[in-house]
């Protein structure tokens, strides 16, 4: 079930602001572009990847404005590298395993941290590697806290 253009654009234009400060993430956006995508006809995709890089601002619109003459692709690419998470998940875990903190909410909120930066690297770089899917995260942060 393809969008109409009038749609897609509705879609398109209702979506958040990204500007990689706020609450609304690199992940939430990347996952609205995809789902508007998906569902718009081939031919209207380029218009529609036009609205949705006027939904960038900030930090988000400056990082992109340095590119030359980007594609769409190359504009998703560099916001998942500038805003993306940059640590390994070697780096992550060791983190977690690391952890000190003065009480359990202390403890609760560095491992939640750790938790997300390790969930977001792997919706961002895809299914890459296995062994750190967001259910091994948890299990891996949860033997932490046992």
């Amino acid at each position: 079930m393809a969008l109409t253009l009038a749609e897609a654009l509705r879609e398109a234009r209702s979506i958040p602001f990204f500007d990689g400060q706020s609450e609304y993430t690199i992940t939430h956006y990347l996952r609205d572009v995809t789902t508007i995508l998906s569902l718009t006809n081939v031919q209207e995709q380029q218009i529609i990847s036009k609205v949705l890089c006027n939904k960038l601002k900030g930090r988000a619109l400056h990082v992109i404005q340095q590119l030359n003459e980007p594609s769409f692709d190359d504009i998703l690419t560099k916001l998942k590298e500038e805003f993306g998470v940059k640590s390994t998940f070697l780096s992550l875990r060791n983190d977690a395993m690391n952890v000190r903190a003065l009480n359990i909410e202390d403890l609760h909120n560095k491992l939640g941290t750790v938790l997300q930066n390790m969930n977001t690297k792997y919706i961002l770089e895809g299914a890459n590697d296995p062994l750190y899917t967001p259910l091994n995260n948890s299990k891996l942060i949860f033997d932490v806290y046992l």
